[in-house]
């Protein structure tokens, strides 16, 4: 069940103005080098993470977010442009710094094409972490690419019914959305169903 209170409504930290009764998110810009001034951001297979405390997700219509890796994804670098109409955390692409390359990740990824990613409109080879309890990364590998396409989906689908259904109603609400929208929409329908218990952070 989602928290209420005056930083958090419908699983979003933020700041409730009782006058206005209007909501407002508290959201988080890095630089281009990834950092965040006076908070920690990171991403790694299980999602963005935000002081150690919140889950990150693409505030819509906002600029592009450069974000480090870590764990699995030390020597990892995204660049989070959108959140797929509301129906992933965020999406954007993966890039290898130096010294480290794309290909020294898949063996430690589930794929690939497992499920039924082999019949997906993803380009490559589908890679992802198996997170079943949240947000789980999916990774399209093109084999000579620099910049690799990722999503954050909001569980991992082939690892639990809970997860295939949501992943079901996702690719079903993306082709619904994209018939008349044509920029991410409002915080309220960005999120999994049914909500997660853990608050969603700043939006990156």
């Amino acid at each position: 069940m989602a928290l209420e209170s005056d930083t958090c409504h419908g699983n979003y930290v933020g700041h409730w103005d009782k006058e206005k009764k209007n909501f407002t998110n508290t959201t988080i810009q890095t630089d281009s080098h990834g950092n965040a001034v006076g908070h920690t951001v990171n991403f790694d297979a299980s999602g963005i993470h935000i002081d150690n405390k919140y889950q990150g997700v693409f505030a819509s219509n906002t600029q592009a977010t450069v974000v480090n890796g870590t764990g699995l994804f030390t020597g990892f670098q995204s660049v989070f442009t959108n959140n797929v109409l509301g129906t992933s955390a965020a999406q954007g692409v993966l890039s290898a710094l130096p010294g480290h390359s794309i290909s020294e990740l898949l063996s430690k990824l589930k794929g690939p094409n497992v499920g039924l990613d082999g019949w997906g409109s993803h380009l490559g080879l589908q890679y992802r972490g198996g997170n079943i309890e949240g947000t789980d990364i999916h990774l399209s590998y093109v084999e000579g690419e620099q910049l690799q396409d990722i999503h954050f989906d909001w569980r991992y689908p082939f690892g639990s019914v809970d997860g295939f259904f949501q992943r079901t109603r996702d690719v079903e609400e993306y082709q619904e959305r994209k018939k008349t929208m044509t920029n991410d929409p409002p915080s309220d329908l960005v999120g999994p169903v049914p909500p997660s218990d853990v608050p969603i952070g700043p939006p990156i």
